[in-house]
């Protein structure tokens, strides 16, 4: 356990061989790794070295932190065990999760990168060996990065030419026969596993393999949510058709910035909850039997979920209305703030919330806007003192989530928070839920922009 004679990269298990020889070129451990797999070869498969030698490598990078971050981890060696025994649950580059493992212990921030294993004793870095297909050796480094930048064009050439036996690409049905979980071959004298999944290319699936079952699995469950969404054409049609306010709905996407229509991505939505009910199918007959009863269904879900959303277009129209018909009046920051606001509140993400039912907090929100600018009118100096507030939490918010149109978990959370915020400020007669605060939501602001890193 504490000196394995191998590790497992995706895979695939590669030998590690053990020298304590200081001075010595090969001190250390050393990782024989088969040339096709270095793409695959991730900082994390190796910066933790072996259990046997993790708790010296973490007292290494405690101390070598500079004077006045290292004072606040002293004794070292006493920080250095709690510090071994916060990371084993934190999981990503040993960098990171120290940065974590030290702000859970002692509640202060030591960036990631202040922990910079280049200055270790070289047995503490892992010496790659990487190897062709007879066992010969290509070249040997401790540097991860610079081995990548010498090696990693023939590596992926090598890997892309893989056969794996599997593909196909369907926009309608299944056309795949049974997808299997795992598929392995033998890429000269390496056995390379991989895991086949359906990929969501927008207008159809395709058939792909994944290095590690848990991308795979994302990606299917995506897959198999398109492919339902793209055999459901005729029910789209027909709630295109036939469904109350359809023409409203679509227009004032278009007033919100929507790119798709959005009946189209409650249709989509409403697919994604059926593969998350279920389990997802990895043959004909599963998925015939899946999309069976989300075709029965989706209409009938469609029309209750649009039906939930047309009142939230209509109540953010209705204030884009009053900013139209007041800005010459109003301060011109706070009518951006509020456009801003409404614009966050009523982007793609919320198609998701309401086919959820996760929007009863959503009155309230629209209501506090407009005793906002009720107040505005009388007091534009005190909105402005109460904007300074909220405005560098809410652009900071925007800059961290600005990488796509989907809001993560963690970042819904901090979503939520800072709307309850803006009750708090704007109008607290209508109660806060929870406890927030600027101090709470800089923290939020600060974890979340190192799970975007």
């Amino acid at each position: 356990y504490l000196f394995p004679d191998s590790i497992d990269i995706t895979g695939t298990r590669c030998p590690l061989e053990y020298r304590f020889d200081p001075g010595h070129p090969q001190d250390g451990i050393t990782l024989s790794l088969p040339l096709v797999l270095l793409p695959r070869l991730k900082p994390e498969h190796l910066d933790r070295l072996v259990p046997g030698m993790l708790s010296e490598k973490v007292e290494g990078l405690l101390r070598l932190l500079p004077k006045t971050q290292r004072r606040l981890v002293s004794p070292i060696r006493e920080y250095a065990m709690a510090c071994l025994e916060a990371i084993e649950a934190i999981p990503g580059p040993l960098n990171a999760a120290m940065s974590t493992a030290i702000e859970k212990i002692l509640a202060i921030e030591i960036p990631a990168h202040a922990f910079d294993e280049a200055q270790l004793a070289a047995h503490l870095r892992c010496r790659i060996a990487v190897v062709n297909d007879v066992g010969e050796v290509l070249a040997t480094k401790r540097d991860f990065d610079a081995l990548r930048r010498t090696h990693l064009h023939a590596a992926e050439s090598k890997l892309q030419a893989v056969d794996w036996g599997v593909a196909g690409r369907s926009a309608k049905a299944w056309s795949f026969g049974e997808i299997p979980a795992r598929v392995s071959v033998a890429v000269d004298s390496t056995s390379l596993n991989g895991y086949p999944a359906l990929v969501d290319a927008s207008h159809e699936v395709q058939l792909t393999v994944f290095e590690s079952l848990e991308d795979a699995t994302q990606a299917h469950f995506d897959g198999v949510a398109r492919l339902l969404f793209l055999g459901a054409s005729r029910e789209r049609k027909a709630l295109h058709r036939d469904l109350h306010g359809v023409r409203d709905l679509s227009l004032m996407a278009l007033k919100f910035g929507y790119a798709q229509d959005p009946i189209e991505l409650l249709v989509l939505t409403v697919a994604r909850r059926w593969c998350r009910a279920a389990e997802l199918p990895r043959d004909k007959t599963a998925f015939d039997a899946l999309r069976t009863a989300f075709h029965c269904a989706v209409v009938a879900d469609t029309t209750r979920s649009a039906a939930a959303l047309l009142p939230l277009f209509e109540r953010g129209a209705g204030i884009f209305v009053r900013l139209d018909e007041a800005k010459s009046t109003l301060p011109s920051s706070a009518v951006e703030d509020i456009r801003s606001q409404v614009g966050g509140l009523l982007k793609p993400h919320v198609v998701q919330l309401v086919e959820r039912d996760a929007v009863d907090r959503y009155p309230r929100y629209f209501d506090a806007i407009e005793r906002r600018l009720e107040r505005m009118d009388a007091h534009p100096g005190k909105d402005l003192g109460k904007l300074e507030k909220i405005a560098p939490l809410w652009q900071r918010f925007l800059e961290i989530t600005a990488v796509g149109p989907e809001l993560s978990d963690a970042a819904r959370d901090l979503y939520q928070s800072l709307e309850e915020y803006r009750v708090a400020l704007f109008a607290p007669e209508l109660s806060v839920i929870g406890k927030v605060s600027d101090m709470q939501l800089t923290a939020g602001l600060d974890a979340l922009h190192r799970r975007s890193q």
